[in-house]
């Protein structure tokens, strides 16, 4: 089973321009951000730890928000 082909989401990522990769970077966040909240804070052994990574995550998606505008008004 472990050989199997790499996940969709990998393939997507696979040498994208600089623009698509904020996107696809972004993609993959906003997916750990729903995985952690089907999880929810019971799941984890120190809930802070759950409220840690929420935070992380949506950390990173703020700080690529503006390079993906940025990087789509630039190609133009």
């Amino acid at each position: 089973e472990k050989t199997r082909s790499p996940t969709p989401e990998k393939r997507i990522c696979e040498r994208p321009k600089y623009s698509d990769y904020n996107r696809c970077l972004y993609t993959q966040l906003q997916h750990v951000e729903m995985e952690l909240e089907l999880l929810g804070p019971h799941k984890f052994q120190v809930p802070q730890s759950y409220t840690q990574a929420v935070h992380q995550v949506q950390h990173m998606k703020n700080l690529l928000e503006p390079r993906m505008c940025s990087s789509a008004s630039t190609s133009e």
